[in-house]
């Protein structure tokens, strides 16, 4: 967004989501990134005022909020991936054990709808899909 934009911010890094919100709400900092599942709370309430989400399409939790793109900064774009990782040398058995688990989790509508509701989008794929994606980003923010 710095770049982006051409504003300067600076960077204060917090140990936690639940410091840097306080500061937020406190009037400490100015503005921060945060998942949609720890700020939507206090979106709700009205403490925080959300102004765009950092992904390329606008989130079903917060179906009203602008991407940054449509908020007029195309190019500020920034997803959260959460997946399942394994030592190397694991056995191609439990690999495939824990996998087959969670793919069928990611086809229960229950669980598929609870994600969403926390303002994630449940994806599922592959442990491939998910390796190609990391070295992407990796690619990306290097």
């Amino acid at each position: 967004m710095k770049l982006v934009a051409g504003i300067d911010i600076v960077h204060v890094p917090y140990k936690g989501t639940g410091p840097a919100m306080n500061d937020l709400i406190g009037g400490h900092v100015d503005v921060m990134f945060s998942g949609i599942s720890s700020a939507k709370p206090y979106m709700d309430a009205g403490t925080l005022r959300a102004l765009a989400v950092t992904g390329d399409m606008r989130n079903a939790a917060t179906p009203t909020l602008p991407t940054f793109a449509e908020a007029g900064l195309p190019g500020v774009t920034a997803s959260t991936y959460w997946g399942v990782l394994a030592p190397k040398g694991t056995p191609q058995e439990t690999v495939d054990k824990v996998s087959a688990a969670f793919a069928a989790a990611m086809r229960d509508p229950g669980i598929v709808a609870r994600i969403a509701q926390l303002g994630y989008l449940p994806l599922g794929g592959s442990g491939g899909d998910y390796a190609a994606n990391l070295r992407s980003e990796i690619e990306k923010w290097g």
